[in-house]
Formats: structure tokens, C-alpha cells, sequence
């Protein structure tokens, strides 16, 4: 096939009578080259190819300096395709609109001198699933802003703010103010996202396209280098910008969920009939995906007399609990206890001492697979540690027990029966053998007890003094134990997807 017929099927059919596009309407200023900076083009269209310099460049149009030597046979309105390089790298082929043709002399060499407009098309919504995937909304208050170092000007920033993210890229608006954004060409932008991070990487931009009035430029890019911290923060701003967005939900199209508990979830207490409904309505949910309380038909039935004297902690994601879990003050009174209603044996060490009785915890099913267990059981151990509390008491299924053991949890006892299962097994965790030693996983320590120490510490140094130790190792390889963490759900995430 000739590269005249390759064209043709490409370039948009056009007449001297068209309206121009808004795009089209020069009013952007200009940035100038000169010959030395070596900015080329080359233009093809269904006539003949092209090769020289760019004269001058904006977000609308540019001017091609073709040497005067090279026979032209295009014509005023002829569509063509147009291709610039720079030292910094090249675009993407771009359809323009011939303006004017002229000549021009510079120094002692002659030019034909071409005005072109680019074409700014509408966006393709399933090219750019294809290139960054599937894009997720992000509501107005929660849009990230975005910063591009323009790579032609120089010292000039284009600010805007992401409207989607997507696997591998984001959608932005930006302020039109003379910038020169092109595609195909790879950028240095910063993201400045609403949990308090930044992604500073680079940016292939994808597509562009301008609004009716010019006013501002809307865009797609596809980013490069990201590390594992970086995905995990841009699925963070999904769940908090999105009412869409689940861990579950951003899995499935891709996108790597790790860390959520400390920077989109809000962790509070109930306070109406209608909140109290929707814990049991979760409550329900997760206990009888696990074979429990199976009788149960609606959500108040899941209710006891434990619940009336418990301390309920909720976790929420845009308002929508997610999280739940109840603590009962048992101190040394037995009658308070669940576990002993059920004819479970307490130690006496533990009776005696007084003990915070933990139960009904329950994770939403898009949001398993995170750290929202893990928040749950710090917040318990942090109400204990106020209270004075040295043990808190809870029951599990067997899958759980590997789990409870890795932050510092001790089997006790005999398997027991309980809400429908006669495999629960009673877990112990005594509070400061877990925090002197980190007894269990230290890295499941660092996730679930640390942060909450290392702030009692520094508001109460003398109080907590036995435990410097301990925390000082954590502080100093706080870094690597976040590394390793972030990793290992990494390695379950691709291996998940690659099953999937």
C-alpha cells in the first residue's frame, strides 16, 4: 500500500469552507525556535512527505520551515500528519490543517514557511482503556492537583488536576494559558494527592483535546516507573474520591490495593438507630459467610445483651462502614463475659487481673484482603492500653488463628461451641509481653501495635519508658518493615491476578 493511500484512510476529509475547529483559532502566543535548537518536523500528507524545522509551537497550531530546495505540492487546507522532535524526544503523529504557505529567509538560507492548526480530536474512550485501563471517576473535592513541567517553555508549569485514574495513567483538566502539550511526548509531572503524598514520575502524553472556548485542555497520560508505594497510593485516592471504588472492585481492574486503614478509612462510634442497623446488617453479612448465626433472617436478630454494654468501633469509607468490631469491659466480673456465658474457662490470672472482652468483628466483603482487620485490633489494644487493661480476650474460627498469633494472640484452651460452630478456639493477648517483646510476627507488630505506642510514648516518655527499646528498633526499620509489608501484598495481588 502507498504511503499517499495510508494517508487518505487516516487524514479527516476537508473543504475550504469549513468552520474552522476552536482549536484551530490561533490566539495562543507562541514559543519560538531557532534553527540551533534543532527542533524538526516532518509532515506527510497524501501529496508528498516533508522534512525541516519548527519554527514556533503552541497548544493550536505551528509553523514548519521546509528548505526552500524541497519542491512543495501541498496547498492551503490539504489535512496532514505531522510529527515534531525534539532533543527531548518526539511526538505522536498529529493531524493539522494548512493555514498559509509563505517563504522566509534566515541568514543566508531561504525556507518555505508553512502555518499549520492541529486537529484536537473527541476523546476514544476504549483507546484509552486499551493503553492506561480502566478509569476510575473521582468526585470534584477529591482530585488530586497536577503539575507538568511544560517541555518546551522553559521554567513553565501547567497546573491542573487529575479527574481519573485508571492502572497505568490519568485523565486531567488543565488552565490553557499558552502551554504546549503534545502528544506522544513523555513529561515530568508531579501528582499531589489528598491522603498527603506525592507521585513525582514521568508522563507519555496520550491525547489532548481542547473545550469550546479554548479555555482549558483536557487530557489523558499514560505514567511511567511507577513503584508498588505509588500504585498503592493512587488506589487510595480511588477509595476516597470514588463511591464506586472497593479494593474488590480497583483488584479487578487491575490496580494494586495495599494499605488503607491509615489514610481513607475514619474510624468512629455509632450514634443513631439508623448506624446501629448497619453494623448488624454487616455484622450478619460476614458471620454467616463464615457459617455462623445462619438462623438469623434479619440483621436485629444479631443483637445480645453483650451489645448494650459494649464500646462499638466503627470504620467508615465515605460515610459507608466497612469496619466494625465491639469491646466489653469485663474487668474481673465474670457475668460480662460472652466466652464464660458459653462455658469457656478464663484463666484465673486473667479474671483476676481484669480483661477486655473483643467480638463480632467484621469487615465489609469488598474490603477484605486489606489492613482493616489489622486497624480494628490496634484500636481495641489502644481503648485497653487506656483503660488500664492488661489482657484482651478473643474467639476465632481455625483460619483466624495463624492470624491472631502473628500480632501476639496465645491459644488457650480447648476448642469450644459457639454461634453455630464447635471449632471456635479462645485467643489471649497479654499486653505488654506483646509490646517489651514484640512477641509474635514483628512485622505484624509494626502494623498493628506500633503506631499506636510510639504515641503513647510521646506524650507520656517516663510512663512508657520500658518500652524505648523496642520502639527505637521499630522507628529505625520502620522504613523496611513498610517495604516488606507492601511487598508481600504485592506478590499476593499478582498472584491472585494471575490465577484470575
Amino acid at each position: 500500500m502507498s504511503e499517499a493511500r495510508k494517508l487518505q484512510e487516516v487524514l479527516p476529509a476537508g473543504t475550504p469552507n469549513e468552520e474552522p475547529h476552536p482549536g484551530e483559532r490561533r490566539r495562543a502566543r507562541r514559543v519560538k525556535f531557532y534553527l540551533s535548537e534543532n527542533v524538526r518536523l516532518e509532515i506527510h500528507s497524501a501529496k508528498q512527505s516533508a522534512h525541516g524545522f519548527c519554527a514556533d509551537l503552541s497548544a493550536e497550531g505551528f509553523s514548519a520551515l521546509i528548505p526552500e530546495t524541497t519542491k512543495l505540492h501541498f496547498q492551503t487546507t490539504d489535512w496532514v500528519q505531522a510529527i515534531i522532535h525534539s532533543p527531548e524526544g518526539s511526538s505522536s503523529p498529529l493531524h493539522a490543517r494548512i493555514q498559509t504557505i509563505g517563504t522566509q529567509r534566515i541568514g543566508t538560507r531561504a525556507f518555505h514557511r508553512i502555518g499549520l492548526s492541529i486537529l484536537r480530536n473527541d476523546f476514544d474512550q476504549l483507546t484509552h482503556a486499551r493503553i492506561i485501563g480502566q478509569e476510575v471517576h473521582l468526585d470534584e473535592f477529591s482530585q488530586p492537583s497536577l503539575i507538568i513541567r511544560d517541555h518546551f517553555k522553559v521554567n513553565s508549569l501547567v497546573l491542573g488536576r487529575v479527574t481519573s485514574i485508571a492502572r497505568d495513567g490519568i485523565t486531567f483538566i488543565a488552565k490553557n494559558r499558552d502551554h504546549v502539550l503534545l502528544q506522544g511526548i513523555h513529561y515530568r509531572i508531579k501528582i499531589q494527592l489528598p491522603v498527603g503524598k506525592e507521585i513525582d514520575c514521568e508522563a507519555e502524553l496520550i491525547q489532548t483535546a481542547c473545550d469550546r472556548d479554548g479555555g482549558h485542555i483536557k487530557g489523558v497520560m499514560r505514567l511511567g516507573g511507577l513503584g508498588i508505594a505509588d500504585r498503592e497510593l493512587l488506589s487510595q485516592t480511588c477509595i476516597l474520591g470514588s463511591d464506586s471504588a472497593t479494593p474488590e472492585s480497583l483488584r479487578e481492574i487491575g490496580m494494586f490495593v495495599g494499605s488503607i486503614e491509615s489514610s481513607t478509612l475514619e474510624m468512629t462510634y455509632p450514634s443513631s438507630e439508623t448506624e446501629y442497623t448497619e453494623m448488624l446488617e454487616l455484622r450478619k453479612s460476614a458471620y454467616q459467610g463464615v457459617g455462623k448465626f445462619l438462623h438469623a433472617s434479619a440483621p436485629r436478630e444479631l443483637w445480645d445483651e453483650f451489645d448494650e454494654i459494649s464500646r462499638h468501633l466503627l470504620f467508615r469509607v465515605r460515610g459507608r462502614i466497612v469496619g466494625a468490631i465491639r469491646v466489653v469491659f469485663c474487668q474481673n466480673d465474670l457475668t460480662r463475659s460472652e466466652h464464660y456465658q458459653w462455658g469457656v474457662k478464663i484463666p484465673k490470672r486473667v479474671r483476676k487481673a481484669g480483661f477486655v472482652e473483643v467480638s463480632r468483628a467484621s469487615v465489609d466483603e469488598a474490603y477484605r484482603a486489606t489492613d482493616i482487620f489489622a486497624g480494628l485490633i490496634r484500636q481495641t489494644i489502644r481503648l485497653a492500653v487506656e483503660n488500664r487493661v492488661r489482657y484482651v480476650v478473643v474467639s476465632c474460627n481455625p483460619g483466624l488463628v495463624s492470624t491472631y498469633r502473628a500480632i501476639g494472640g496465645q491459644v488457650i484452651g480447648k476448642p469450644f461451641s459457639a454461634m453455630g460452630r464447635d471449632d471456635c478456639r479462645l485467643i489471649l493477648f497479654d499486653i505488654p509481653r506483646i509490646t517489651l517483646t514484640s512477641k509474635g510476627s514483628v512485622i505484624a507488630f509494626h502494623l498493628t501495635s506500633y503506631p499506636l505506642f510510639a504515641k503513647l510514648f510521646s506524650r507520656n516518655p517516663l510512663q512508657y519508658l520500658l518500652l524505648l527499646p523496642n520502639l527505637l528498633l521499630h522507628r529505625m526499620l520502620g522504613p523496611v518493615f513498610r517495604n516488606i509489608i507492601r511487598r508481600t501484598l504485592y506478590r499476593r495481588f499478582k498472584k491472585r491476578a494471575a490465577h484470575d
